[in-house]
């Protein structure tokens, strides 16, 4: 995790591209953009690349030229420990090996927040390393432990700060998928969190000026659920209760919070788009249903049915250690609304797949 490809890079400001081969059309006119983790400091201790901080690569191409540009997401951590010259903020996966080490570790961390070292719960600690979204017209680098970041990629990377899209005083809002779901149509973005106390799982909208919508709290989540991503039909939402859980008690054993529950039923859990609470929610047992990400989901039969189209994790076991291993695989789920049942399932590809995804304009319509 740390050579070849996954190697740690230096900041690199703007700078020209040569054309090695054949030339870039005139036609062509914009950027792309791609966030992943990299350690801002070598690391000295068990390493997960999860716990990297966030960094920015871009190609922007116009007027037949192009030019690469990589900067870090300049996150409250990131900054804090910049200024310290080391890591001071515990890190989810790697921090907590051994009892002796892990208790250590936490117990360093509260006295460094009691001392005034650094504040998670007002400035977050998130790395902002996972995935790039554009919600209501601005770009903002993502991870699910804190909140988005608002970045500005015009000729070079800044990071504009971190944001809570105007939401209300009285609800707290520190964390945020990194997989939301925007209608293009509508400049609107579906989004949730999950939580280790009740509410375990929480969604809200986020409508076109920007502005977050109350929290709808789902309390048939009876454990914290590492959820990565969903899926948005034109009408319903949908979650998958996943084994990958999250149990602080952890800790004191010397492990990670992260853990696998083989005991857990998997389940899938739908509940219309634009309700105001879950009393309409419905849950389907779906075992094995392990999803890393979802790659998207319709409705057909005027509503009646639900296409759900994602890469399932088959050796979940696998997923918190060597991903390369989890054998991520795509499968299609049809479920009845009426019925509130699974019709069939089915394995699309034989071949392991990597993060999935699709192009935004098509998520919830239907797709080949």
């Amino acid at each position: 995790m740390l050579s070849g490809n996954l190697a740690p890079v230096d900041e690199l400001p703007p700078t020209a591209c040569e054309v090695v081969e054949g030339s870039l059309l005139s036609c062509l006119d914009g950027v792309y953009l791609l966030n992943g983790p990299n350690p801002q400091f070598k690391p000295r201790s068990p390493y997960h690349l999860f716990d990297s901080d966030g960094m920015f690569h871009m190609i922007r191409i116009n007027d037949r030229k192009a030019t690469f540009c990589s900067r870090y997401v300049k996150t409250y951590k990131y900054m804090l420990e910049r200024d310290m010259g080391y890591p001071i903020i515990p890190s989810h996966f790697s921090s907590f090996n051994g009892v002796m080490a892990s208790i250590a570790r936490v117990a360093l961390g509260v006295a460094r927040v009691v001392a005034g070292e650094f504040n998670p719960v007002i400035n977050g600690y998130g790395t902002a390393n996972t995935s790039v979204a554009v919600i209501s017209g601005k770009l903002y680098a993502l991870g699910e432990s804190d909140l988005p970041y608002e970045i500005k990629s015009d000729g070079d990377i800044k990071t504009l700060g971190r944001r809570d899209f105007h939401n209300a005083a009285t609800e707290e809002f520190l964390s945020m998928t990194a997989q939301p779901k925007i209608d293009q149509e509508i400049g609107e973005a579906s989004a949730f969190r999950y939580h280790v106390s009740f509410p375990r799982l929480t969604f809200f909208r986020i409508d076109s000026r920007g502005k977050k919508q109350p929290d709808v709290p789902i309390f048939s989540m009876k454990r914290t659920s590492l959820i990565h991503d969903f899926f948005v039909t034109k009408n319903y939402l949908i979650f998958n209760d996943v084994q990958m859980s999250i149990s602080p008690c952890e800790i004191l054993k010397g492990n990670p919070p992260m853990i696998i529950d083989f005991a857990k039923t998997l389940r899938i859990g739908v509940i219309k788009k634009y309700t105001k609470d879950e009393s309409e929610m419905w849950w389907v047992d779906a075992p094995g249903f392990n999803i890393s990400h979802a790659v998207n989901a319709w409705e057909e039969d005027g509503g009646n049915t639900l296409v759900v189209v994602a890469a399932n994790l088959s050796l979940v076991e696998q997923t918190l250690q060597r991903l390369d291993l989890a054998e991520v695989n795509m499968e299609e789920i049809r479920i009845s609304v009426k019925m509130k049942e699974i019709l069939l399932r089915r394995q699309l590809l034989t071949r392991v797949l990597d993060m999935p995804a699709i192009h935004p304009a098509y998520v919830g319509k239907k797709n080949r």
